[in-house]
């Protein structure tokens, strides 16, 4: 082998290793619940990148409901060459293992096939074995 299959190799040998471990973490602490969509919240804020590779500046506003961020980046002048950027959060309701039941929020939840999720739709979703507070998505 040369020093560049060696170098490809390897990293292919870390990525899988890396992988590995997140999927270990994954199935080792956290337990598959069906959760409830309970409300879906769409929020928005301005966030505007200066600079170059090595000498980067980020500004981000703080996240708003869109109906006041969206008038505020067209008219304000403090927000020229800012870029809207909108984020939608889903709040689910699950019960833990001991009975009590959760609320939690997540990101970008959606069907298996893409389809958005709907309020009342059940999903499956991953509850930290200890802290049933903690979720993630699948």
């Amino acid at each position: 082998m040369n020093a560049f299959q060696l170098r490809i190799f390897g990293s292919a040998l870390l990525f899988a290793g890396m992988y590995g471990a997140a999927e270990y973490k994954k199935r080792a602490n956290f337990t598959e619940v069906t959760a409830y969509l309970e409300s879906i919240e769409d929020t928005c804020h301005l966030e505007k990148i200066e600079g170059t590779a090595l000498n980067r500046q980020r500004e981000i506003t703080e996240q708003a409901p869109c109906h006041i961020v969206e008038p505020l980046a067209a008219t304000h002048p403090g927000y020229i060459g800012y870029t809207l950027i909108k984020t939608t959060y889903y709040t689910v309701s699950y019960q833990a293992p001991d009975g009590t039941w959760q609320m939690g929020k997540l990101p970008h939840l959606s069907h298996t096939d893409g389809r958005e999720m709907k309020i009342g739709e059940k999903t499956p979703i991953l509850m930290h074995n200890t802290d049933p507070k903690k979720i993630r998505k699948i």
